[in-house]
């Protein structure tokens, strides 16, 4: 069992850019999620060693791609749902700790985001 993985991943679309109302068919990736996640997924299958069995923590720090104000808990849901996706994490329902934090890092248009995925299952009882 992997007690700890560590990514550093491209910078995430927040949730609200990352579906679109599609007529008919209700809600669909858009075009940039899509390629978010064909280029995350490369990183996290260069990067990333072992799964998370269990109960675990999910940390992300990320820097700013530009000085917008943005709301740092709509960027962690894809990139959460990555780590499950790529089997990182059996599910996100068993995350008993999110924590999310800007860096003080100046801004930069190759933003990225570092996460950790903790294993805490011996908190399990």
């Amino acid at each position: 069992m992997t007690e700890v993985i560590s990514l550093d991943l491209p910078f995430p679309p927040s949730v609200n850019a990352a579906y679109r109302n599609v007529a008919g068919r209700g809600r669909a990736k858009t075009a940039a999620y899509v390629s978010w996640l064909q280029h995350a997924a490369l990183e996290v299958r260069r990067q990333a060693r072992g799964r998370i069995e269990g109960s675990y923590a999910f940390h992300m720090q990320a820097r700013r791609p530009d000085r917008r104000a943005r709301d740092l808990g709509n960027i962690e849901k894809c990139a959460h749902d990555l780590c499950v996706r790529m089997g990182l994490v059996e599910d996100d329902s068993l995350c008993r700790r999110i924590l999310l934090e800007w860096t003080d890092e100046a801004p930069t248009k190759n933003a990225t985001v570092k996460i950790w995925l903790v294993s805490t299952k011996e908190h399990n009882a």
